[in-house]
């Protein structure tokens, strides 16, 4: 599940500035917030309930307290969480 959300961001989080870039929330087991593209969050975000979603169908749950982010930087042309 972690490999095929990671891989749905990758397409989703290029970058040429800071300003393309957003965070979008995505949850327990898949991380608290992933920096994408601004105009790719909602589907990001929808794809990470999809998954939860099916993950907690089966009877599995998790949670976990998320650290407050400063925001999402394009880094290397790939849109990252600010450190």
């Amino acid at each position: 599940m972690q490999q095929e959300f990671d891989a749905y961001v990758a397409k989703a989080n290029q970058c040429e500035e800071t300003a393309q870039c957003t965070l979008a929330t995505a949850g327990c087991p898949l991380g608290c917030v992933v920096a994408v593209r601004v105009e790719a969050k909602a589907d990001v975000e929808r794809k990470a309930r999809e998954l939860i979603e099916d993950y907690e169908s089966g009877g599995a749950m998790c949670a976990y307290d998320c650290a407050a982010v400063s925001g999402a930087e394009c880094r290397d042309g790939r849109c990252a969480v600010a450190e």
